[in-house]
């Protein structure tokens, strides 16, 4: 996933062009509400300030600059906010998930008293996999998405479908962290 850095100090032509993006915001976005209220007044208004944004934009990037740092903040709050309500709703998504799956599962309680081990023999060890042996042609090509899809195939595993979605979703939302320590910090190990 590609990641867009808003430079903190734009260039004067970066502004211009911000000033611009935001005058086509402006315009669709206000033309299509009085176009869906049936507003022809609002359609021409909507029209008419976002070319006055975008005008401003060219014309003053100073003005712009304000609305620039106005937007990358509204922009870093939001990312935090959907953030906070992906991970909140997959959580609740997820562990009924795997309430649902623990209720297939049929486990019964034991009585008072007795242990739930059962004694198993060792497995051969030529059913292991070889620490030292490399992957195959085939593994290195896939990617960590196909071998879930290759592993969820498998019988029991199949409620990792919903974890997937949720996976990627958190992935498009990830925000930068800030570094906790500053650069050129000298460390003794």
């Amino acid at each position: 996933m590609a990641t867009l850095i808003l430079p903190p100090h734009p260039r004067t032509a970066l502004l211009r062009g911000f000033g611009v993006a935001l005058g086509l915001i402006v315009l669709l976005i206000v033309s299509l509400l009085a176009l869906a209220v049936g507003s022809l007044p609002g359609v021409l208004s909507g029209i008419a300030l976002g070319l006055i944004v975008a005008v401003i934009g060219v014309v003053s990037p100073r003005l712009s600059f304000r609305l620039y740092r106005t937007w990358n903040r509204a922009a870093a709050a939001y990312a935090r906010f959907a953030q906070s309500a992906v991970l909140l709703i997959s959580f609740h998504i997820l562990m009924r998930g795997a309430r649902h799956a623990d209720r297939s599962l049929h486990l019964s309680r034991t009585p008072n008293g007795e242990s739930a081990w059962v004694r198993r023999e060792t497995v051969p060890p030529g059913a292991y996999p070889s620490l030292d042996a490399s992957p195959s042609q085939s593994e290195e090509d896939s990617s960590w998405i196909s071998s879930l899809v290759r592993w969820a195939a498998r019988p029991g595993h199949r409620w990792s479908y919903w974890l997937l979605p949720h996976l990627l979703v958190l992935r498009i939302l990830e925000t930068e962290a800030a570094d906790d320590y500053p650069g050129g910090i000298y460390t003794l190990y």
